[in-house]
């Protein structure tokens, strides 16, 4: 009561003052002072008696005067007496309609007194003031943000400058292995197939096919390089990811960059994005993405090619979210496929459904704001994890190629076959051991492995890269693994045949569960005269905590590049790619790696 009785009161005083509303504000309209003086148009009296009652009928209250003013026409008042009169009616009426709201106020307050719990400090605000509403909070105003349009904004807005120098230094030393094992796996059935249907198809010749002569579109150069790079599954891993990063990712920026003409730097760029969205994903559906069946090489890849190809493509942050949306409608892969061509060819189809969800969104195709964290998204679909917006708050601030980094690999076979291989090598050599001194070999490895070395007894040279008892065997048998290991059909050496028998993996519960701990081993061997030789769990040569030398990774990159390259060339080649941020045009590399390859 105590909050609005003044202001009530305020009001009517200025009422009682000026109960016409004829001071400043409130003069009456020219069609009234037309009508002054017009005796002849003022209502009779049966009609003013008839507009009295009328008004009497309506309630009074605080606008009184103001609709008394709107009713009344200005005539009525100028008859004798009347402005006087009506007067004295209006403060009648204001002081009734005060005494009796005023009276209102009074029982509903007291009702209150009546009812308050006893052990309420504070008075209750009076009844008759508004409740003021909250001010609107920052996401009331502005929707949090997707998170397709938070990669975007990532995307679109990193420049190299923001970037370490060592992240320059590390995407040099992965295109240097990338584009080494694109030029050995060139001449392989998988990319052969490939590339014969890239010749039927055609295309506007854009992009440079690695090994061969033929030019061709962005998209099928992508498709033909970058299954060419995972033949021999040699390639590079991140352990986050739980895949191979860099083939789709600068089979995407190649094809891209020549025909965009980007120069180096844009081409480095573009890989670090794409690096970054990749990991960044991998952080936020694995392992669970990874255990359910999806080749995290595609399936997450997809997305990292597409933000390559969105930002060496000049896209906007806009477009960029529809790239990324679409391309999640894109990912796919499966594990079921490792150990047959499909394999490789998963890394072909992850750079160019990437190239060409980002060249549809340029062109106006639009796909949902959610495609990513929706109910029925990726995230939904590909995985049962809730730490996607934990992932991306890393993004810009944490770069993964100085965190989990890139795992070279020293043996063409798959990265989880790696630490055991090392550690059989050295046991090897340590111990002088021979195929007959062995009487057992016991391999502990992590939950996800065996589910991908599922080849104990293979039979094709892709089946032995995904399998642990045939790498396990070549390393004591022969001391090393490599492209000679794996042929198709029965296994040549008769040594490695029967120590394959003798060789079981295990799940090993002491093995350590991060991320980067996925391919550690525990070996165990036991010898005919009853020794027993056993390793630490450990990680291999190459991963990021033991990378590879500059020397050993040029030499593998020579050893890979003979394959389409003269000596000569493949030197100059690696001397290119040493400055690769420096090339003025993508075109002056990607030309030096055409080959006479059918």
């Amino acid at each position: 009561m105590g909050a609005r009785k003044p202001v009530r009161r305020h009001a009517r005083a200025r009422a009682r003052d000026d109960p016409l509303g004829e001071r400043k504000g409130h003069e009456r309209s020219d069609d009234h002072r037309r009508d002054e003086g017009r005796d002849a148009m003022a209502l009779a009296p049966q009609d003013y008696e008839c507009e009295r009652a009328q008004w009497n009928e309506r309630p009074a209250g605080a606008h009184v005067a103001q609709r008394l003013h709107e009713s009344l026409e200005a005539r009525v008042l100028d008859r004798p007496g009347e402005r006087e009169r009506r007067v004295v009616e209006i403060e009648e009426s204001l002081v009734e309609g005060e005494r009796r709201e005023d009276e209102e106020c009074e029982q509903r307050h007291d009702c209150q007194k009546e009812h308050r719990p006893p052990e309420r400090l504070h008075r209750p605000a009076p009844i008759m003031t508004r409740r003021r509403r909250p001010p609107p909070r920052t996401r009331d105003i502005v929707p949090e943000m997707s998170a397709a349009a938070r990669l975007a904004e990532f995307i679109v807005k990193t420049s190299l400058e923001e970037c370490p120098s060592d992240v320059i230094v590390q995407v040099r030393r992965a295109a240097l292995d990338t584009l080494g094992v694109m030029l050995a796996g060139a001449g392989e059935p998988v990319a052969r197939v490939v590339r014969r249907v890239v010749r039927a198809e055609g295309g506007i010749a854009l992009a440079t096919v690695v090994g061969s002569s033929l030019k061709t579109s962005p998209g099928w150069a992508a498709l033909a390089n970058g299954a060419a790079g995972h033949a021999h599954d040699f390639d590079d891993t991140n352990f986050a990811l739980l895949g191979h990063p860099s083939v789709p990712l600068l089979s995407t920026a190649l094809a891209a960059g020549e025909a965009e003409m980007a120069d180096g730097r844009a081409l480095v760029l573009g890989y670090v994005i794409g690096f970054e969205v990749d990991v960044a994903l991998g952080l936020a559906l694995n392992p669970d993405h990874y255990t359910r069946g999806w080749h995290a090489t595609s399936s997450i890849g997809t997305l990292g090619c597409a933000a390559a190809a969105a930002r060496l493509m000049g896209l906007d942050v806009t477009q960029t979210r529809h790239a990324l949306a679409i391309a999640a409608s894109h990912a796919s892969g499966l594990k079921e496929n490792f150990g047959s061509m499909t394999k490789p060819y998963h890394a072909g189809h992850a750079a160019r459904s990437g190239l060409l969800a980002a060249q549809l969104a340029r062109e106006g195709l639009t796909a949902s704001e959610t495609a990513l964290e929706g109910r029925q998204g990726y995230v939904a679909a590909f995985g049962a994890s809730h730490r996607l917006d934990q992932a991306l708050e890393g993004l810009g601030r944490t770069w993964q190629l100085l965190g989990s980094g890139i795992a070279v690999k020293p043996y063409p076979s798959c990265a989880l076959t790696h630490s055991a291989i090392d550690a059989l090598i050295e046991l090897r050599a340590a111990h002088r051991l021979s195929p007959r001194d062995v009487a057992a070999v016991q391999v502990g490895v992590n939950r996800v492995v065996p589910d991908v070395l599922a080849h104990a007894r293979p039979t094709t040279a892709l089946e032995r890269k995904f399998s642990m008892q045939f790498c396990a065997a070549a390393a004591l048998a022969d001391g090393r693994v490599d492209f000679g290991s794996f042929t198709d059909g029965e296994v040549a050496n008769p040594e490695v045949r029967a120590l394959m028998e003798r060789i079981a993996m295990v799940v090993d519960p002491g093995l350590p569960e991060g991320a980067e701990q996925h391919a550690w081993t525990r070996v165990t061997v036991r010898l005919g005269d009853g020794r027993t030789l056993s390793t630490e769990a450990r990680g291999a040569r190459g991963h990021p905590d033991t990378p590879l030398s500059d020397a050993a990774l040029r030499e593998k990159f020579l050893a890979c590049a003979k394959a389409v390259l003269a000596p000569d060339e493949a030197e100059s080649v690696a001397e290119q790619i040493g400055h690769l941020e420096d090339i003025p045009d993508v075109r002056a590399l990607t030309s030096r790696l055409e080959g006479n390859l059918d």
